[in-house]
């Protein structure tokens, strides 16, 4: 039976043997699981090394990572994942010797960013949102919902004055950009219509809509 320390040992040799200089272990994880991980062994002049050993070494590798370097695959809907490589080094002195694993990565983000637009309208839209309209929201200018505040039938004019006013709400909302350096999600956003009578400040024949856009950062790992 083999003990640890002669395994280490045997790793060890094959290292050197092979002119390993470093092990590259690329990774992602995220949505509560770890990926695979896929490992490299390349030399000092960072060419991929291939030979009798290489799968034994990795095979070290890919059982020891997870006690070394902490991977954070949970996601809540604000942290996605992350990615990056790990590089073991060997290092020695005269009392041990210790393979060593430093972390590199990315990490995903995902930020909503809100921002408040006025609409001006006509006075006949203006009064029809507010004596008709409880809640008006949606997703894009053709998946939007309507709570009405009375019983009423909607006229073939009704219904044109609200497409207007939401071709409106998207236009504006199209052209509103945050101040992000992340990747726009999915090229949508979602709105929704302000109560007129609770707002501090107001226009007559003017609208409120809050707007937010999903997108997706990057930053650096701490560690």
């Amino acid at each position: 039976m083999t003990t640890i320390n002669e395994e280490f040992e045997e790793i060890i040799g094959l290292w050197k043997k092979l002119g390993v200089e470093k092990c590259v272990a690329e990774f992602s994880c995220g949505g509560d699981s770890m990926n695979d991980i896929s490992f490299t062994l390349r030399d000092d002049n960072n060419e991929i090394i291939e030979g009798e050993g290489k799968d034994l070494l990795i095979n070290y590798f890919d059982h020891n990572i997870y006690d070394k370097v902490d991977f954070y695959v949970n996601s809540d809907g604000h942290y996605m994942g992350e990615s990056g490589v790990v590089e073991i080094h060997l290092e020695e002195d005269d009392e041990r010797s210790v393979f060593f694993y430093e972390k590199s990565s990315t990490a995903e983000w995902y930020e909503s960013y809100s921002n408040n637009i006025s609409v001006s309208v006509s006075e006949k839209v203006f009064r029809f949102i507010l004596d008709k309209v409880s809640s008006l929201d949606g997703e894009t200018s053709n998946n939007f919902q309507i709570n009405y505040k009375v019983d009423c039938i909607l006229t073939d004019e009704d219904e044109l004055l609200v497409k207007e006013l939401i071709d409106m709400v998207s236009e504006k909302g199209d052209e509103w950009e945050p101040e992000t350096d992340g990747e726009y999600s999915d090229n949508s956003f979602n709105f929704e219509l302000q109560d007129w009578n609770s707002l501090s400040e107001k226009e007559e024949n003017t609208l409120y809509f809050n707007i937010s856009k999903g997108f997706y950062e990057y930053r650096e790992s701490d560690d």
